[in-house]
């Protein structure tokens, strides 16, 4: 994996998950920030301004998809107008109550438990210039 220093928001309700996934991605050279609910996630996102997001759906109040259309609205109204890669994780089933991800730009969708390496490979793939999203 390459060293390059990248912004990576992980959103994810379970701190000892949350923090060993920080730990990981920051050996390999990212800059991980954790929130742990869609609120703390929004405010990161303004003030963090991560260049991928690591987005758990089961969370507590808001859950990941509101916040992903929350974190879609915040990109579109940025003067960059980006739409910033995010990866779903969720140990829900791949087809499960999910919106259309595509509207929701969604880079991948992993589930958990997921490989590390796995997990690796979608950001990786997710952070290269002009990967198509779902």
């Amino acid at each position: 994996m390459q060293i390059n220093g990248k912004r990576i928001l992980i959103v994810e309700d379970e701190y000892e998950v949350a923090f060993l996934l920080g730990h990981h991605l920051e050996s390999f050279g990212y800059l991980a920030k954790i929130a742990h609910n869609a609120e703390e996630a929004l405010r990161e996102v303004s003030e963090f301004d991560p260049e991928l997001i690591l987005l758990d759906i089961n969370l507590p109040g808001k859950n990941g998809w509101t916040a992903l259309q929350e974190i879609r609205l915040l990109d579109s109204s940025a003067a960059s107008h980006r739409s910033r890669p995010v990866i779903v994780l969720s140990s829900r089933e791949r087809f499960g109550d999910r919106p259309d991800l595509r509207q929701l730009s969604v880079a991948s969708f992993v589930g958990k438990p997921y490989a590390l390496d796995e997990l690796c490979a979608a950001i990786e793939k997710a952070l290269s210039p002009n990967t198509p999203r779902l």
